[in-house]
């Protein structure tokens, strides 16, 4: 049972912070990255059941520094506290300042009730587990497991550890981002695309000056929902905000504030189901676009089906299930050949105030509606 908190869920990126530490010097969050990272967030030192959780992870620490994972424990105590408690006890990993509980309560461990008609101060002892991107890996409380810090250690083992090195000679600059969607969102927009209507995909071709809509099966095999659920549509761009453009504006320096309709794709092994090679932004139509989304659905059930960019190199990209690729939509990419299955992905393109601006120019001057022209494609 994934538990998610008054503000934050597994998935969700880790609000940053800078803490001072007990011996006075500030821990920065966004420094930590490219490593797991263990928060345990718990009221006080004094407290019974969170020195008895403290002194576990004293006494288990080697074996989260063997994993490569950084320990930080986080309660509302003072730094002169913190120092007292670290020398009585031989705590060596940082033991972090939130006297106004500002951070706690970014996390959503830490908030007011009325209770007796008076305000309460609840404070609920959580673990959050951030992967190498600072992602929330998971969050672990007595509500969901008995021994939270075994469940950490467990997980740490199983998704997070240290992998080998490797010696990379040619890459497409892409971002990947893992754990965007849970398995079970995956698979009700899969059964969006069963059961609330598709049909085939085309792509863009310019006309003159005109943008068209072409369909053409030995170019583009693929079966389309474009989503029309107004409530689904906001579950999606509430992901999209929280998850995916901080990542875009992190790697690329580049504000996501417009979308086109997001589009549940299907490519299947009983018609070949492909995209051959191609840009996505090759019109006038189409300029405005500045990136691409593939978000895999069903990874697990297909053979075949990868992104690839032979600008550079013969390698195929096939995330897990709910995770992403982004790229610009000016590089040259194919989706391959499905050999086996049905491979399900959400799809969308991203751009900004200046593009839009620029489409908007380019249909008043050419008199293109482009978004009826994709409608038209896969209606």
């Amino acid at each position: 049972m994934e538990v998610i908190t008054k503000t934050l869920a597994p998935r969700d990126p880790a609000p940053l912070f800078a803490l001072p530490n007990y011996d006075g010097k500030n821990v920065i969050l966004r420094d930590q990255a490219g490593k797991p990272v263990l928060l345990f967030f718990y009221a006080k030192n004094e407290i019974a059941a969170c020195e008895q959780l403290l002194l576990e992870l004293r006494d288990r620490l080697s074996e989260f520094t063997a994993l490569n994972t950084l320990v930080l424990a986080i309660s509302l105590d003072s730094p002169t506290e913190h120092q007292q408690f670290a020398q009585q006890h031989r705590i060596t990993f940082a033991l972090l300042a939130d006297h106004q509980a500002k951070v706690s309560q970014e996390y959503g461990v830490c908030y007011q009730e009325i209770q007796q008609d008076q305000p309460s101060l609840i404070y609920t002892r959580s673990f959050f587990l951030l992967d190498f991107n600072q992602q929330i890996a998971n969050i672990f409380t007595q509500a969901n497991c008995q021994n939270q810090v075994q469940a950490a250690l467990d997980h740490i083992r199983n998704h997070l550890a240290p992998q080998p090195l490797v010696h990379v000679q040619m890459q497409a600059p892409v971002l990947l981002i893992p754990n965007v969607f849970s398995p079970e969102f995956c698979r009700h927009l899969i059964n969006v695309w069963e059961t609330q209507g598709h049909g085939d995909s085309g792509f863009m071709k310019r006309e003159g000056n005109k943008t068209v809509g072409y369909i053409d099966h030995t170019f583009k095999t693929r079966e389309d929902h474009f989503v029309k659920d107004e409530g689904l549509k906001a579950n999606l761009d509430y992901f999209m905000k929280r998850r995916v453009f901080p990542q875009i504006k992190k790697a690329f320096e580049f504000d996501v504030t417009r979308r086109e309709d997001y589009k549940i794709a299907s490519y299947t092994s009983e018609n070949g189901g492909f995209f051959r090679a191609h840009r996505d932004n090759t019109t006038g139509g189409t300029a405005h676009r500045k990136f691409a989304m593939t978000l895999n659905l069903n990874t697990e059930e297909y053979e075949g089906g990868y992104l690839r960019f032979p600008e550079y190199g013969p390698y195929q990209y096939r995330p897990d299930t709910g995770s992403a690729v982004i790229f610009n939509c000016s590089l040259l990419h194919e989706a391959t050949d499905v050999i086996k299955g049905r491979r399900f992905v959400l799809l969308c393109f991203f751009y900004g105030e200046a593009e839009a601006e620029a489409r908007r120019q380019y249909e008043l001057a050419a008199q293109n509606d482009y978004s009826q022209v994709v409608m038209k494609t896969a209606s």
